[in-house]
């Protein structure tokens, strides 16, 4: 009987209301949700401020590109869909090739305060001319698909800057 006590005290105390981690049948381990854009410097990850400028790369084919590293928590990471889009600030129009990874248990690093995150993800934008992006005001966005019905985005302001 003493045991049968102990027990369901363990289970009640383990099982608090503002515990947000949970885990699914992989054991992935989830908790509040936060989605974020920024850059990695070596392992180094910082977040894309608002209104900041944003390198534009030229590609070894002839294209332009930027280098951005998405992170979340509370999503895990196996099934999720990571996109990117480049949207123009004053017409809102994509102006970046499709960029979408599904992700599986290898496919991202998951550090000790709870953020997971791919590399760089290269992200192409559509055109050969570096002088159509330069100075150009881009809204950056993040979207991190847990399903169809369960997507979190966020946008970030930014400036290429060739």
């Amino acid at each position: 009987m003493v045991w049968v006590v102990m027990a369901a005290l363990w289970v009640v105390a383990g099982c608090g209301s503002d515990d947000v981690e949970k885990r699914d049948g992989s054991g992935e381990v989830f908790g509040e949700v936060a989605v974020d854009i920024g850059a990695l410097s070596g392992e180094t990850w910082s977040p894309l401020q608002d209104g900041a400028p944003l390198v534009l790369h030229a590609g070894l084919q002839g294209g332009y590109h930027v280098e951005l590293s998405g992170r979340w928590r509370g999503l895990g990471v196996q099934g999720l869909a990571v996109k990117y889009e480049v949207r123009d600030a004053g017409t809102d129009a994509i102006i970046n090739w499709t960029v979408r990874f599904i992700l599986d248990a290898d496919s991202a690093v998951c550090g000790g305060d709870g953020f997971c995150r791919r590399g760089i993800d290269i992200v192409q934008l559509d055109g050969w001319d570096p002088s159509a992006f330069d100075g150009r005001a881009v809204n950056i966005v993040l979207s991190v698909e847990r399903s169809a019905t369960e997507i979190h985005t966020v946008k970030r302001a930014a400036v290429l800057d060739y």
